[in-house]
């Protein structure tokens, strides 16, 4: 489903996806969240998707991401989709040009492969950030109280 341009939220994936951004997306009835803007999501979600080792294809495209809004992120979201495609690819070659496509379906099937297990964590009886240092304390064993969790999100929250 991903071009050389875009990546696209699973149509079943979109609601969560739309709680956990801060700012109302056209076309959701959601407010609130954890993330101020979808690519920041789609870049934790990538991130975990490809920790968990779970990439999940797009049955039906819900929300589209333009990956040149990934290159806005301050910490090189355009470098995260090339590093996971090295990842998987086990080679540079796959940062030629004409393998954009590529690389971008290798993203987008990470961040929806970490989308869903996400949805896992969040339910209606806990609020939005509970439910992401809930996920973050699972992955990371190491830090022992939520206020660890907290900072290791930072300004995300």
């Amino acid at each position: 489903m991903a071009t050389a341009e875009r990546v696209y939220i699973d149509k079943a994936l979109v609601d969560v996806a739309d709680r956990l951004v801060k700012r109302q997306i056209a076309g959701s009835t959601e407010v609130g969240g954890v993330f101020a803007a979808t690519r920041e999501l789609a870049a934790f979600a990538a991130g975990l998707g490809y920790r968990k080792g779970h990439r999940k294809a797009v049955g039906e495209p819900g929300r589209e991401i333009k990956l040149e809004a990934l290159a806005r992120l301050g910490g090189g979201g355009t470098d995260l989709v090339e590093v996971l495609a090295v990842a998987v690819a086990r080679s540079v070659q796959i940062l030629e040009d004409d393998k954009a496509q590529e690389r971008a379906t290798i993203f987008e099937e990470f961040m929806n492969g970490g989308l869903e297990h996400i949805q896992g964590f969040v339910n209606e009886d806990e609020g939005d950030v509970q439910a992401v240092i809930r996920l973050v304390r699972s992955e990371m064993r190491r830090y022992e109280t939520d206020a660890e969790a907290v900072d290791l999100l930072g300004a995300r929250l």
